[in-house]
């Protein structure tokens, strides 16, 4: 359901940031390396929407088209954070994971933003890119790598 948002996603940050094609991938499977040799006995960890490089740092994206249907699921919000913070750690100090959404997030109550910029400052991530910086001029560029 949400793939057409995950290629919308790669072209509008690629156009952004005038990335080339060697400098970002979209639906990359992650896996724990084992001891043997088969490859194909490796099961898929987790799976990234968006991975793209920028001056030699790795950006790691999880997109979400919508996270409820009337208003925000908070909870699933907040699932996908940990998801993200989790597989950031694996990637060490120089990558920076970002998750974003087409849903509008200042629509959120004053407390869950609140909630929201906590959770995120805990987890080392910085502030959800949402449908509004999409039709800011700059805005999707300056959030990416800012």
């Amino acid at each position: 359901p949400g793939l057409w948002f995950e290629e919308f996603l790669y072209y509008k940050v690629k156009q952004a940031l005038q990335l080339p094609d060697t400098a970002i991938r979209q639906g990359i499977k992650l896996f724990h390396k084992k001891a043997e040799k088969n490859f194909s006995d490796n099961l898929t960890d987790n799976e990234v929407d968006l991975v793209f490089v920028v001056n030699n740092n790795i950006f790691i994206v999880e997109a979400k088209v919508s996270i409820g249907k009337v208003k925000i699921n908070t909870s699933a919000l907040t699932h996908y954070l940990y998801k993200l913070a989790a597989i950031n750690k694996r990637f060490g100090l120089r990558a920076t994971a970002l998750f974003v959404t087409f849903a509008d997030l200042s629509r959120l109550g004053i407390d869950a933003q609140r909630n929201l910029e906590n959770r995120c400052k805990v987890l080392n991530l910085p502030l959800p890119i949402d449908r509004n910086d999409f039709f800011h001029p700059d805005g999707l560029k300056y959030k990416l790598i800012f």
